[in-house]
């Protein structure tokens, strides 16, 4: 598995600020190598200048140095930009990545929330459907229960328990005695 470093937007910044301040600096020694030996101007107000054949020596041998000097300074100043150029590919190549990386964290960021919902939707509609199918049940079942009732004082009254004092409640109510009006009372009551 490749492992990938990420490096925030201010890091990209941080790194080009890094590459151009090492630049700037060695153009400025090489700026300050130029004035010190290629642009040098002698001074008229010097008295102790050597005769013009010595001083042409001397400004052959300076000049061979300094031609010297502007090679390796001129090869530092390639590699430099070289590096520069790699870096800039570099940075290019990180911020592509961290674009790429951006992009498909907002699909998965998208397609879960999406998920979400559907789930959501879902279980909402399977708890409508239970709670249909549970309040069909409860009727039913107090349809049953009503009816189951009704079987049973039918039946009582239709003289299924032969219980003497029920018989003579069927028979009328203007014999019946307090007792047996009681005991009528309390039976249809438990039913």
């Amino acid at each position: 598995m490749q492992s990938f470093s990420i490096i925030p937007c201010g890091g990209v910044d941080i790194i080009r600020k890094k590459v151009q301040s090492d630049l700037d600096k060695k153009l400025a020694v090489w700026e300050q190598s130029c004035l010190d030996y290629v642009f040098q101007v002698p001074d008229p107000a010097r008295d102790d200048e050597p005769p013009v054949d010595a001083s042409l020596c001397q400004n052959a041998i300076v000049d061979a140095d300094l031609d010297a000097d502007l090679d390796l300074l001129r090869n530092e100043l390639t590699e430099v930009g070289e590096e520069n150029a790699a870096l800039n590919r570099e940075i290019q190549s990180l911020e592509g990545q961290s674009a790429s990386r951006d992009r498909c964290s907002a699909l998965v960021n998208a397609t879960l929330q999406q998920y979400d919902l559907n789930s959501y939707h879902e279980m909402f509609q399977e708890m409508v459907k239970t709670a249909s199918e549970l309040r069909m049940k409860v009727g039913k079942l107090q349809t049953e229960k009503m009816e189951e009732s009704e079987r049973l004082k039918i039946g009582w009254i239709n003289n299924e328990h032969r219980d003497p004092s029920v018989t003579e409640i069927r028979r009328g109510f203007c014999n019946a005695k307090l007792e047996d009006l009681e005991a009528f009372i309390a039976h249809m009551k438990n039913m």
